[in-house]
């Protein structure tokens, strides 16, 4: 069974658990029948949905939630990082924390982190890196300057809060 909490942040910034479901599956369509259940239930969709990189939910938030702002994970993303770039580059050098400080930055703009995540990348040897290019490609919906207008209230990180329901449950 897929344990799906749906997580969100009060007005006091602390966790709070508004809704949860077992689902047998992780289809599109199961997917978007429990989006429209929630969506019955609270009356209104979310502002913010964040989720991990999962196809079928992407497809069912784009479907049930059109008036949501939809954005990825970061602790989805950053756990990740150790599967996709060599083991070498993550534990030998200092090129995890340096894409940590560049991800997080939130005073450069769109061109200055564009530059420094190619050069990164290039100082790296992995412009061949077909996980960082798709990371890069879909950059406008992890990458915090990308979205400096929206309110997030800690929730780029909510999804981590999930993670540890699921272990409780």
């Amino acid at each position: 069974m897929i344990f799906v909490p749906f997580t969100g942040i009060d007005n006091h910034k602390k966790s709070v658990t508004f809704g949860a479901a077992l689902l047998g599956n992780e289809t599109a369509d199961l997917y978007i029948w429990l989006l429209k259940c929630f969506l019955s239930a609270f009356g209104k969709q979310p502002k913010i949905v964040v989720t991990d990189q999962d196809a079928a939910l992407a497809k069912a938030v784009k479907a049930v939630f059109t008036e949501s702002i939809h954005r990825l994970c970061m602790w989805h993303i950053g756990k990740k990082l150790t599967d996709k770039v060599c083991p070498n580059i993550i534990f030998g050098t200092d090129f995890r924390q340096r894409l940590q400080n560049l991800v997080w930055n939130p005073c450069i703009d769109y061109d200055v982190f564009e530059e420094k995540w190619i050069r990164l990348i290039e100082e790296f040897n992995l412009g061949e890196n077909k996980w960082l290019k798709e990371m890069f490609r879909i950059r406008d919906r992890w990458i915090p300057v990308f979205f400096k207008g929206v309110n997030l209230s800690g929730l780029m990180r909510t999804t981590s809060l999930s993670e540890s329901q699921k272990n409780f449950f």
